[in-house]
């Protein structure tokens, strides 16, 4: 429902950055998994978050998207990325509708840290 309007309201949102990557630069170690890939591409995202770091330090909202890889060709089309390069994410930015919190909440680090393996005993807060 939130990513509903989220996407209806796509175009009243100041600042789209489109993040892409050059697939020749992309080198998955997992393809031979008999599963998706998902570390293919993965070293965007820690350059990805500090763009988020640095908006927020400057008082900008922000909001990692992966909706317009799924229409990539458009998107590509649209904005004339070379077919060399494929979108990562996309991220908006605005100033906010309401103040960031005063006090951000986080899950324990219990909720999702084990010891040694995934089945064993969580890690203490």
């Amino acid at each position: 429902v939130d990513a509903d309007h989220f996407a209806q309201h796509m175009d009243e949102i100041p600042i789209l950055l489109v993040v892409c990557a050059r697939l020749a630069d992309v080198h998955p170690t997992d393809t031979a998994l008999d599963r998706l890939s998902i570390v293919g591409g993965a070293s965007i995202y820690p350059a990805v978050q500090n763009v988020l770091l640095a908006a927020r330090n400057e008082g900008l909202g922000t909001a990692l998207t992966t909706l317009l890889c799924g229409v990539e060709p458009q998107v590509k089309a649209l904005l004339g990325i070379p077919d060399d390069i494929s979108t990562a994410a996309m991220v908006t930015m605005g100033w906010p509708a309401k103040p960031f919190p005063e006090k951000l909440s986080r899950r324990r680090l219990s909720q999702f840290a084990f010891t040694d393996r995934y089945d064993k005993e969580p890690i203490g807060d």
